[in-house]
């Protein structure tokens, strides 16, 4: 059995962010998504929150979020989230996923300039 832990605030207020994050779920307008979305290049679908955010961007879709709390998870290096949070694809970790990611939006899309 895990430790509880009570539920925190992410953001100290709420408002528009760039990328949303979606291990709580998400809420996504079915327009806001083209479908070019499904093209992902290969790497970046490891990162899929930075590519529907940015896909969403296209569309001109702004991703709000609240400051409501929200559970805290166990420790993730020692639960199943822990594998995607530490996966290398090809040789290339999340972190570099994530900046992969973030450039070919911005080169393709002309976003988050």
């Amino acid at each position: 059995m895990g430790l509880v832990h009570p539920p925190r605030r992410v953001y100290a207020k709420a408002g528009h962010v760039d990328v949303f994050e979606g291990f709580l779920g998400a809420l996504i307008p079915v327009n806001s998504i083209p479908d070019e979305a499904f093209k992902i290049p290969d790497i970046v679908w490891t990162v899929d929150d930075v590519w529907l955010s940015g896909m969403a961007a296209t569309t001109g879709t702004m991703i709000w979020v609240g400051n409501e709390a929200r559970p805290v998870y166990s420790d993730g290096t020692i639960d199943k989230t822990a594998s995607l949070r530490d996966h290398v694809e090809n040789g290339v970790g999340r972190n570099e996923a994530d900046q992969l990611a973030v450039n070919y939006l911005r080169k393709k899309y002309e976003i988050w300039q």
